[in-house]
């Protein structure tokens, strides 16, 4: 899963606006919330029909609500919402074995969500992320501040996005967002030296590289033996 659309990134990737999650998962505990947009991407997820004829959940249940393994795997977007997939699989079919992979993602929720995740996915999920990607970083008051010189001293932060980062502080310390610690694989990035132009776009190609093209790399992967977006 990942963003496929204008809708799914300007919706589903940035309203962090917080729902709670008990309106998808109903034993969800009291004060754990998502983003908007990961409520809204996963409800989309569910509502739709797969190739394979039906919905997600009834297909699922014809197949392994009596013991079998669902593994939920996500990119970026993608990721947000393979976590918050994955919990309501879990809940929905017990008798299965659910697990969760997620690469370059942003948080889905707060600390209550994280601290649900961690708990309830325990030994069954894998959170791959780049010490130089700017996008698992975003939306959490601890970790958004590295994004102020995650290039440096090879690229600046523009000032703009430095000033929105300032501005906004305060309203996403009072979100809380906070990534799940379960299953934590960090890899540590290094910069590109060899995108660099000097043309005023140095910093966006680095984005761009460091979410998709870096992991596989650090993966030991080649382009091949992934499917990836046009002019990835």
């Amino acid at each position: 899963m990942g963003p496929q659309s204008a809708y799914d990134v300007n919706v589903e990737d940035k309203d962090i606006g917080q729902t709670a999650l008990s309106g998808l998962i109903s034993s969800a505990p009291w004060g754990t919330s998502i983003s908007n947009g990961a409520m809204d991407g996963v409800q989309n997820i569910l509502k739709g029909i797969i190739p394979l004829g039906g919905r997600l959940l009834g297909y699922l249940t014809n197949h392994v609500a009596n013991g079998g393994i669902v593994t939920v795997v996500g990119h970026s977007l993608g990721g947000a919402l393979a976590s918050v997939l994955s919990l309501y699989l879990k809940a929905e079919l017990p008798s299965a074995t659910v697990g969760c992979f997620t690469f370059a993602a942003p948080t889905a929720g707060n600390e209550q969500f994280a601290d649900y995740f961690n708990k309830s996915m325990k030994g069954l999920s894998t959170r791959v992320f780049n010490t130089k990607d700017m996008v698992p970083d975003a939306w959490s008051a601890s970790t958004i501040k590295n994004i102020l010189n995650i290039y440096e001293p090879d690229i600046d932060t523009p000032q703009s996005i430095q000033d929105g980062i300032n501005k906004n502080y305060g309203f996403l310390q009072f979100l809380n967002y906070q990534q799940p610690s379960e299953g934590q694989d960090q890899h540590t990035g290094t910069t590109n030296k060899g995108l660099i132009q000097h043309d005023g776009n140095d910093f966006d190609r680095q984005v761009g590289y460091q979410h998709i093209g870096a992991y596989m790399a650090l993966l030991g992967m080649a382009k091949g033996d992934v499917w990836l977006p046009p002019g990835s």
